[in-house]
């Protein structure tokens, strides 16, 4: 074997070596998945039926919460079905929500609708089986307050907040739910 054509091999061995090594040091520095603790949270897993409230006769709806990505974060899908009313149309909402983990360690939540609104939540635990999802101050348009509180193992309430820029939060609508 000449010389030239053992260096060329030995050079085509360390580039291989090296890239081996390399990729096994890059793996090595991977981060571990972060396990989150949804323990405040887990109240709300499950499938959830609205109740009938006398002040939005026919009214229904429901809502899906549901862990997902391995339990990396937890998931609502939500529905409410308005009927007809003063020569308005049906109205048929539906909305989605994926709540996470943020790199800080704080919960944070993402809101879509179908009309379509996009809505960035901090999410703060305000005691055992109560959370809320609040828009941030900084924000130049109205801004928005979503709140649960466990009643019992079999049900929840919920209400939903507006306040108009630099105003303080109202109630918009509120609800109970009852688990299916």
């Amino acid at each position: 074997m000449s010389a030239n054509l053992f260096l060329l091999m030995t050079k085509k061995r360390w580039v291989v070596v090296m890239a081996v090594v390399t990729c096994a040091a890059a793996n090595g520095q991977v981060p571990a998945p972060r396990k989150t603790d949804w323990t405040p949270l887990k109240f709300l897993a499950g499938h959830w039926t609205a109740d009938p409230n006398p002040n939005e006769p026919g009214v229904t709806g429901s809502s899906d919460f549901r862990f997902d990505l391995d339990g990396s974060i937890l998931v609502r899908n939500n529905r409410a079905d308005y009927p007809p009313q003063n020569g308005k149309a049906a109205l048929h909402h539906r909305d989605l929500m994926v709540i996470y983990a943020s790199d800080s360690g704080s919960w944070k939540a993402t809101y879509w609708d179908n009309e379509p609104h996009t809505i960035y939540y901090d999410v703060a635990v305000d005691g055992p089986g109560e959370v809320s999802f609040i828009t941030s101050r900084d924000s130049t348009g109205p801004r928005f307050r979503l709140i649960y509180k466990k009643i019992n193992d079999t049900g929840v309430s919920g209400r939903f907040d507006v306040a108009a820029p630099g105003g303080e939060f109202r109630p918009y609508r509120s609800w109970t739910m009852h688990r299916d």
